[in-house]
């Protein structure tokens, strides 16, 4: 294999929002002795670049292709340079520079982006000719292994065999085992998993966010279950009736259930309004209002209603939408347009009637309730709060309840223009009087620092648990200088409760997979209980939670608001490791699955030197 040091082309892939910090990076850390033998590096989606013509563009792919260098490109530039309605000529000289022979190194940042093996950018990385590839990615499996199958096998092509094979031989046997499978089924999954672990350690280098933990102030997370106020309970009743009756994509019914538990008054606009487009006024931090933008609509559903995971491994938004590859995680769904997509027009007029003898306050959800304490604890000592939510009509009703109650606030979302992104992070991050901070779950959470914050709150939850897990990175990252507390609020025996045990399922899994550590299987029908009825009442808040609260805003908002709180408990019961009560794979099982691995890998060593001679 060749290596970085004997190559001449270098080709990095990132998102957008990456490359500058690229840039940045090398200008830091290049030396002129390995600039020397690496060449410069050219961002081939900066402004003076984008801005100019394909072919006078080609003059510095050429240039690149004879003289080398590291060249940095986002992955919406690389698709969009090799689409079929190119000039023949020209697309035939694009697909010489970066297909074929293409780079000599080849590095995919975010490689998660290429886990759809239904994504044009998917198919196109896998025809690039060469080697030597790296793939970059801090959640390499997310929601199922047919993800983590495409990232292997771009990493190392042929290794693990088919998807079908891999789908058989793994997948089915790792993913469909729980606490209460039979001895037999929890054997044959660990069996899968050694092999697994064994076959692909070969080409992983993994490093997880312990190693933060030595470098960076602690950090705390408090799983707070909140209780549905007698309104929410009513609506949320009677929506699971209608949920029950009607034939209903499981996107819809999440969105639903999520704005009740939200509050009332975010499922009233969703379903009231459901035939209007979102519009949103863009801030920036400047004080000027751009144009209104219409938001696209984008789903994200990678389970059905029962928990399991789709066979085709297909993002819905993956095709049928215009969005590019880079805008695709970065979008957030359009929930009114969601809700319109409902045929049944009538379904939802009883709304309309539930709400005419109420009053809109904010005092009508617990949740509510929980993150302006928690704004207004933290602002009294000088911490700045980053609060993260799927909805952006939930962003909507906390933005203008905080700004009524006099906070200042900035927003990052879908919606947002890049150019403005960072201008207003770093008025966040700076301005100490910049209080709060609402960014959506999708696209806020991605490549950006806002280490000024100190206090995550999670509003909701997905059916992707990266998304969270994302979030708390920008904030529990290098640079960040306070203890870090984060708040995941989670609406006690509703659809959201579910989500979490089945992000904690998909968590285990990934740990088990990739880090090769025991954490206690979930209960397969936990994972299934999407539509079932919540608690009405519940008792006190037990004075004893179990574990002594150390953060003086928790402190004062278990004092203010017991009668909204279920239950307490530390984050770190997401993620500790657990029980394992699967037998060990017996010596002679080890012998075979080590033989077998031997096989495996003379046969791919053999198949890449007849492709690459090396």
């Amino acid at each position: 294999m060749c290596t970085i040091e004997q190559s001449k082309r270098i080709l990095i892939l990132a998102p957008t929002i990456a490359l500058d910090n690229w840039v940045n990076e090398f200008e830091r850390w290049l030396s002129p002795d390995l600039q020397n033998i690496v060449g410069h590096a050219v961002n081939f989606n900066d402004p003076g670049l984008v801005n100019i013509s394909l072919s006078r563009r080609m003059i510095f792919l050429d240039r690149w292709f004879v003289h080398g260098g590291i060249l940095l490109m986002s992955y919406d530039q690389f698709r969009c340079l090799l689409k079929p309605t190119q000039i023949p000529l020209e697309l035939e000289k694009l697909e010489k520079y970066l297909l074929n022979p293409g780079p000599s190194v080849l590095i995919a940042d975010e490689g998660h982006r290429i886990k759809n093996s239904q994504a044009v950018i998917t198919t196109l990385v896998n025809r690039i000719n060469t080697p030597a590839r790296v793939c970059l990615t801090g959640y390499p499996l997310q929601n199922n292994l047919a993800e983590y199958y495409h990232i292997l096998d771009f990493a190392s092509p042929g290794l693990f065999g088919s998807p079908n094979s891999f789908k058989n031989t793994y997948q089915k046997v790792i993913e469909s085992t729980y606490a209460d499978s039979s001895k037999s089924q929890l054997y044959m999954a660990k069996h899968a998993l050694y092999q697994l672990h064994l076959l692909s350690s070969s080409c992983i280098h993994r490093k997880d966010a312990s190693i933060l933990k030595a470098e960076l102030p602690p950090k705390v997370e408090y799983v707070i279950n909140c209780k549905l106020l007698e309104v929410q309970h009513s609506l949320y009743i009677r929506m699971l009736e209608e949920l029950r009756i009607a034939s209903l994509n499981p996107l819809i019914g999440l969105i639903l259930l999520r704005a009740i538990c939200n509050h009332p008054f975010v499922f009233f606009k969703m379903s009231n309004n459901r035939k209007l487009p979102v519009q949103r006024k863009l801030t920036i931090p400047n004080g000027t209002i751009s144009e209104d933008k219409t938001e696209n609509t984008v789903g994200d559903v990678t389970g059905d209603a029962t928990g399991n995971n789709n066979d085709n491994n297909t993002d819905p938004t993956e095709e049928s939408s215009e969005l590019l590859d880079d805008q695709i995680e970065a979008f957030d769904p359009n929930e009114i347009a969601e809700v319109e997509s409902w045929k049944n027009t009538k379904a939802l007029q009883w709304v309309t009637d539930a709400f005419k003898p109420l009053i809109d306050t904010w005092e009508m959800s617990s949740k509510m309730r929980i993150i302006m304490d928690i704004v207004k604890y933290a602002s009294e000592i000088g911490d700045k709060v980053l609060i993260v939510s799927h909805s952006l009509l939930c962003l909507d009703y906390i933005g203008e309840t905080l700004n009524t109650m006099g906070y200042k606030t900035l927003r990052i979302d879908g919606t947002t223009p890049q150019p403005v992104r960072q201008p207003c992070i770093d008025q966040f991050n700076d301005d100490p009087n910049e209080q709060t901070m609402l960014i959506s779950a999708r696209a806020g959470s991605i490549g950006v620092n806002i280490v000024g914050a100190n206090r995550v709150i999670l509003c909701d939850y997905d059916w992707n648990p990266c998304h969270e897990e994302q979030s708390i990175g920008r904030v529990y990252r290098y640079g960040q200088l306070k203890r870090v507390y984060i708040y995941r609020l989670v609406t006690n025996g509703t659809i959201e409760e579910r989500l979490l045990n089945q992000g904690i399922h998909k968590r285990g899994i990934s740990s088990r997979v990739i880090d090769n550590k025991r954490m206690t299987p979930q209960l397969e029908q936990d994972m299934k209980k999407y539509y079932s009825e919540p608690q009405k009442s519940y008792d006190p808040l037990k004075s004893d939670l179990g574990f002594d609260v150390d953060d003086p805003v928790m402190k004062k908002v278990i004092e203010g608001l017991r009668d909204c709180i279920a239950n307490i408990r530390l984050g770190d019961s997401l993620t500790e490791p657990g029980f394992d009560n699967s037998p060990e794979v017996s010596k002679s099982d080890i012998t075979k699955i080590k033989l077998e691995v031997y096989r495996i890998r003379s046969v791919h060593l053999r198949d890449v030197i007849r492709k690459y001679g090396r």
